[in-house]
């Protein structure tokens, strides 16, 4: 067979475990040792006090099974905490509690071990007593006990603790966030925003009071309060990507435009965001507002502060285009991309992306303005002779259009260029070949055109209806490239319809496409169907069962050159079959 080169509205829930941990912070000291990041030697230096720590475990061990210490049992516990053996570790330090309980030191190592493998949450908390008992003046050991009623699910009484203590919680925690989220997981959101206002009022300068704020008031449906701390927190500092996507989202399903487009602009004018995440928004906004709002002046002008931010580097660009081609923007497409083209120079991704386009948007073209539409391609193989593939693409394209003689005559042209390309070529000469906007590889300057030209000739070959014209293209084809499959192929394959005589050198050429390309179903149909013309049916069966193991639905010409094979062997049914398979094959 003949081979062809051819975004619900979302409003910003609260989750109790990540208020919880944004409400604490760290006052206890890690205890275990932290080696060195990333230095080699550091990193050698800390495995041998590993071992060397490890091995000293057992006669610890013994030490303390005779001393019975408490500061034993706690440089034991130390060294399996150190090393990530939390179960010895808890063991350990456990008996060095029971040992001395009025040590604060060992009932603060306990209490960590037990937080930080999060079980046994009773004695977690009768630990969290007995530390106030022995010093109700540190505010780690008061926020330890907030902290043990609320992993018991003792939120009132958490909330009369967190409520008693608060001025003087203030001084090193969070703890109004912590006490509104306790007051939200108990079903009191009238206390929940007050609290929230409290911290605003708190510090009405930090951005953040006021966004926490807004989520609050959005999770007790207030709208009124969470447009209001929203837009007062943006007077501040900047909102995270996710809660401006929730803001969007809230303002638009409530068809409030108005108001969110002058929000959105404070925000784009003294914010920056990554390039992906503005075009992600420009696409949610572009998709819900109503057309005479994305085109008003307002509007406009925002959409202006979005793009102004966007990644300037061709990776910014592309996306860019991608948002354009979203919602099928033609002129903004073909803009950018005549943009691009000069912005990028010389850029062969860009100009492969202008062709593609143009394909789709641009009128095809005639013969009289044929010149002209192809206008592009011809830069794009003058600019980058290296690669062929947006040549073919487009003759493929229009090929309906300009007939085959206008084709092979463009062919012939671009043919005489490569050959003046390659006499001036100099051994060693490298084409730097761009396989992504940030990577390219260099390819062998006179191979590359070699190739180029059997290519072309290959194609030429292709397009001509006459067997003798088109096999002066295919020998001329593999005179610059004698391992071009496609051609020793389609060589074969017409060799083989017009001529017995030539059977065994189409058989050749191939047996060579094949060795080049095993699994190509194209070529083991040549193949397959070279052999039944020799009369080797059985081994032309053969290569047809490999193809359709391969391919089991190959196409109409295989299908048929099968059923000839099979009737040749004397098989008529399965040959019927084989026929009827290949008239109801929509697969050319």
């Amino acid at each position: 067979m003949k081979a062809y080169n051819s975004i619900t509205y979302i409003l910003l829930t609260i989750s109790s475990l990540f208020l919880l941990s944004c409400g604490s912070t760290k006052t206890e000291t890690d205890l275990r040792f932290q080696p060195a990041v990333g230095n080699p030697y550091f990193d050698s230096y800390y495995l041998y006090l590993t071992d060397s720590t490890l091995k000293s475990i057992p006669q610890m061990r013994k030490n303390y099974q005779s001393a019975q210490s408490a500061e034993i049992a706690d440089l034991i516990a130390q060294t399996y905490y150190q090393h990530g053996i939390a179960d010895s570790a808890e063991k350990y330090i456990a008996q060095a509690y029971a040992l001395d309980s009025n040590v604060v030191t060992y009932t603060r190592k306990y209490y960590s071990i037990l937080e930080e493998t999060n079980r046994n949450p009773e004695k977690l908390l009768t630990l969290a007593h007995r530390l106030i008992a022995l010093d109700s003046t540190d505010a780690k050991n008061q926020y330890s006990l907030l902290m043990a009623y609320i992993r018991n699910n003792q939120y009132d009484s958490a909330i009369r603790y967190a409520t008693a203590h608060r001025d003087y919680f203030r001084r090193y925690f969070e703890i109004d966030m912590l006490l509104t989220n306790l007051y939200l997981q108990t079903q009191q959101p009238d206390s929940a925003l007050t609290t929230a206002q409290d911290l605003v009022a708190f510090n009405p300068t930090e951005a953040d009071n006021h966004f926490f704020a807004s989520t609050v008031a959005a999770r007790c449906d207030d709208t009124l309060r969470y447009k209001q701390y929203f837009k007062s927190g943006v007077r501040y500092g900047c909102p995270d990507t996710r809660l401006t996507e929730a803001y969007v989202q809230y303002m638009l399903q409530s068809h409030q435009n108005e108001e969110l487009i002058p929000t959105l602009d404070s925000i784009m004018t003294q914010c920056h965001y990554p390039t992906p995440w503005i075009i992600e928004m420009l696409g949610n906004l572009r998709f819900l507002f109503k057309k005479e709002v994305v085109e008003s002046a307002t509007g406009g002008h925002l959409f202006s502060r979005f793009e102004e931010q966007l990644d300037s580097s061709s990776d910014g660009q592309f996306l860019l285009l991608q948002y354009y081609r979203r919602f099928e923007d033609t002129a903004e497409i073909l803009a950018s991309l005549e943009s691009n083209c000069k912005k990028f120079a010389p850029s062969y991704i860009w100009n492969v992306l202008k062709i593609s386009e143009e394909l789709k948007y641009k009128p095809a073209p005639t013969l009289q303005n044929w010149n002209e539409e192809t206008k592009t391609l011809r830069e794009n193989i003058a600019n980058y002779p290296f690669d062929l593939f947006s040549a073919f693409v487009y003759f493929e394209y229009v090929g309906g259009v300009v007939d085959s003689v206008q084709r092979i005559d463009t062919i012939d042209h671009y043919i005489d260029v490569y050959k003046q390309l390659l006499r001036k070529s100099k051994r060693g000469a490298v084409y730097r070949f761009p396989l992504t906007f940030q990577q390219d590889t260099s390819l062998n300057q006179r191979q590359v055109l070699r190739n180029n030209i059997s290519r072309l000739y290959g194609y030429k070959g292709d397009l001509t209806s006459k067997h003798e014209s088109s096999f002066i293209a295919y020998k001329q084809a593999l005179k610059y490239n004698k391992d071009n499959e496609v051609v020793l192929n389609n060589y074969a394959y017409n060799l083989a319809l017009s001529d017995e005589r030539k059977l065994a050198t189409a058989l050749r050429m191939s047996q060579r496409s094949i060795e080049i390309d095993p699994k190509n179903v194209n070529y083991l149909d040549t193949y397959g169907y070279i052999l039944y013309r020799l009369k080797r049916y059985k081994e032309a069966k053969a290569v047809f069962v490999k193809l359709l193991t391969i391919d089991p639905n190959p196409g109409k010409v295989s299908l048929l050159h099968y059923s000839e094979v099979l009737e040749a062997l004397g098989n008529k049914d399965a040959a019927e079959v084989y026929r009827m398979k290949a008239e109801n094959n929509p697969n050319r």
